[in-house]
């Protein structure tokens, strides 16, 4: 039976009906959605690209209140509707394939975009198509049909605003039964817009690609706060999405960051001069503990005055560091963004209230997870935050509006994978305008000539090296030993109250380095990543609170995890020989204390018994030794050395980076989520069936692929967690975890 009103949303168990929960009420929320969003969005476009023009802007507006009227049309079906009364589980069609099909089937494009540019029909009908990321559907419906009711009065009044809004004529069409099979009348019209597409790929500008794009992202925004709206108090809900895109940061503001850090001391000249750069693209390339993220702050504290800032780390562990260190308690709102970071916000000592200011709206804010960055100036998060836009990873594409209006600082940009470094260059010439930052210890040449080949759209890359003073301190004397050995020494350091950092490349050799300490009764932490997430959270800190000044000596056995994540100076490093990249930035946690050490400290490479986890490439391996060999200077070597030699040597295992096609902007009328901006990994993420009663994120262990064929196949999932059944791992608080053989 037809019902008499159309819904959009699933109803409340009791009380009316809301009218933002109604097929026509719906359309109405996310039009006025899209009346607040796009004069920030906009205004952003300027900022990110230098777009746009007048008629372009014109173009921009149209297209999108045209998207937000006819997005949902499609709802108006026999499946969907029982199904959002809770009479059916299922549908036989997709709403945003009928959707598209009364776009085709009606002659609204012929009247709508004569006049407009080229990519002004392609941003509607790839907003309306992509605006759940499910286009085309991810599920084979065949054989199946439905009633689309085009007579419906509901129908009919969305399309008679169409018709209202923007002078038009709309053709009504009769009621429809839609058929999904190969002879049905819903696959060729679908068909049709995908030709139409391919037909208009190559009259396509990158810039076109870019509008295309954002109309689809903001209408994508626009649908999540009508959606909201059907369950509140509609002029709360618009007052807080008003004051939250006004939301900046003041020319004070990072002031107080920046002096809290200096402590009454000034600026070095190095951060002085990555304060004064005046390219949109900057590259600080400066050992560690040279104060790059003072200067980094300094550099925003000039650039991000009207804007807001991204601070963007590589890894979660880094993120928290990151903001844990400078913007836990500023004058102003702050916000740690990660995948686990309500995990952080609840179990890090010193860590705020997770809050977004104090008043009533914000209370919205706090129950819709998509929208926490909008009434936010300054975030601190990984990269993946940033650059998962290009993939349609929702994080990004909800963060939209916060983003137009951005400066972003990228850290530690040589731990990028092949895939993340090829993002984070699409991200960089296509948004030529934006004032971007981008730090490193080390860069290989390849990377950094496929920076200089941006310059033709950025503007100049401006080069910045670390403090000299710093940077040629004599600071290591690297040699090399055995086990054995190693440990010896670590012991005559540990006895003379000094802090050893023992760095092996996998979990399991660093936990038989640690057993062996512990067996010898030093004084020893073990820290890796597969440890439950709580657990890593305590042994993180731990290790830095064990590294303090003061504190007692102690030997820390970590991995990988000690090069980018672990603040500390160790006073004697043990590591197991790794590619050159990874032991400078080990080496980087050595002697770090002071800027001008008295004297070098020792760094002792061990020979690893295989060289997993890294590539087999026997080219890699060979660089390494003959680096090795080049710094085991007897009088010591400085940062500068490090990358010198480095740089010196062939670098053929370096792949010249690629700038591969993004879903965001790429992928025409498609619209998925299932690009990555990570290179392929050796591990999935793990909860026990013993910790299912706990929150997933705090209990989740990155393990390795289980030992057991099919394994993955038969188990279990919650999330994108897998559940490893019960005994299947043996866990310790102090060990962390393993397989069960």
């Amino acid at each position: 039976m037809v019902p008499k009103r159309l819904l959009a949303k699933s109803l409340p168990e009791t009380g009316p009906i809301p009218e933002g929960a109604l097929f026509t009420g719906h359309a109405e929320a996310v039009l006025a959605s899209v009346e607040l969003l796009y004069p920030a969005v906009l205004d952003g476009l300027a900022n990110l690209t230098g777009l746009p023009s007048g008629e372009e802007r014109e173009a921009f507006i149209r297209c999108v209140r045209l998207a937000a009227l006819c997005h949902d049309l499609g709802k108006a079906n026999s499946d969907f509707q029982e199904m959002v009364r809770g009479d059916a589980s299922r549908q036989s069609v997709r709403h945003e394939a009928l959707s598209l099909y009364w776009l085709q089937q009606t002659d609204i494009g012929n009247q709508f975009f004569r006049s407009l540019p080229t990519w002004t029909s392609l941003a509607v009908f790839a907003a309306v198509a992509g605006h759940h990321l499910k286009y085309p559907d991810p599920v084979e419906r065949v054989g199946y049909q439905v009633q689309y009711y085009c007579d419906h009065d509901d129908f009919r009044q969305v399309t008679r605003r169409i018709r209202e809004e923007f002078n038009i004529e709309v053709e009504d069409l009769p009621r429809q039964t839609i058929q999904l099979d190969a002879f049905g009348n819903l696959v060729p019209v679908l068909n049709a817009i995908g030709d139409r597409f391919s037909l208009a790929e190559d009259r396509l500008s990158e810039q076109d690609h870019l509008w295309i794009a954002a109309v689809k992202t903001t209408l994508m925004c626009a649908d999540l706060i009508g959606s909201i709206w059907a369950g509140t108090d509609q002029d709360r809900t618009m007052n807080w999405v008003l004051a939250s895109l006004q939301k900046t940061l003041g020319a004070e503001d990072l002031a107080s960051v920046v002096e809290a850090r200096l402590r009454a001391f000034p600026p070095r000249p190095f951060q002085l001069q990555v304060r004064d750069a005046s390219s949109n693209t900057t590259l600080v390339r400066a050992g560690c503990g040279t104060g790059k993220t003072v200067a980094a702050y300094l550099w925003a504290q000039r650039r991000a005055p009207g804007k807001r800032l991204f601070f963007c780390y590589p890894t979660t562990g880094t993120a928290s560091e990151g903001f844990a260190g400078y913007l836990h308690d500023p004058d102003f709102d702050a916000l740690l963004v990660h995948h686990r970071s309500h995990v952080d916000y609840r179990l890090l000592p010193g860590m705020p209230q997770h809050q977004q200011g104090s008043d009533e709206a914000c209370e919205l804010a706090m129950r819709v997870e998509a929208l926490e960055m909008w009434p936010v100036p300054a975030v601190v998060c990984t990269a993946h935050t940033v650059l998962g836009l290009f993939e349609n990873y929702r994080r990004g594409i909800y963060a939209w509006p916060s983003l137009c209006q951005g400066v972003f600082v990228f850290d530690e940009i040589h731990a990028f994978g092949d895939r993340l470094f090829s993002v984070l260059l699409r991200f960089l010439s296509a948004f030529p305008r934006v004032p971007v930052l981008l730090m490193t210890a080390t860069l290989p040449e390849p990377r950094l000539d496929a920076l200089k080949r941006l310059q033709s759209i950025r503007g100049e890359l401006q080069l910045i090296e670390g403090p000299p003073e710093r940077e040629m301190a004599v600071r290591y004397r690297i040699g090399r030993s055995d086990a054995t050995q190693a440990m010896e020494q670590a012991k005559a350091c540990l006895q003379n109250g000094g802090k050893v950092l023992w760095i092996a490349n996998t979990v399991s050799r660093a936990t038989e380095v640690a057993q062996l300490a512990w067996d010898r009764r030093l004084p020893a932490e073990l820290y890796h990543s597969r440890f439950r997430y709580r657990d890593r959270l305590h042994r993180h800190r731990a290790v830095v609170d064990g590294f303090a000044t003061g504190a007692p000596a102690m030997i820390a056995v970590t991995t990988q995890v000690a090069e980018m994540s672990l603040d500390l100076s160790a006073d004697l490093l043990v590591s197991e020989v790794a590619p050159v990249p990874a032991m400078i930035q080990r080496l980087g946690r050595l002697n770090r204390a002071v800027a001008i050490p008295e004297a070098p400290r020792d760094a002792v490479f061990i020979e690893p018994p295989s060289k997993n986890p890294y590539a087999q490439d026997d080219l890699a391996w060979e660089i390494a030794d003959k680096w090795l060999t080049a710094v085991s200077l007897p009088g010591g070597v400085s940062q500068a050395d490090l990358r010198l030699h480095f740089e010196g040597l062939a670098q053929e295992d370096e792949k010249v980076p690629e700038v591969h096609p993004c879903g965001w902007l790429d992928a025409g009328i498609q619209s998925r989520t299932t690009g990555s901006i990570t290179d392929p990994g050796f591990t999935v993420e793990c909860i026990r069936e013993e910790d299912l009663t706990e929150d997933p994120a705090e209990v989740a262990i990155p393990m390795p692929f289980p030992p057991w064929k099919d394994a993955l196949s038969q188990w279990k999932r919650r999330g994108f967690y897998w559940i490893a059944p019960e005994g299947t791992v043996d866990y310790s608080e102090s060990r962390g975890a393993r397989w069960v053989k």
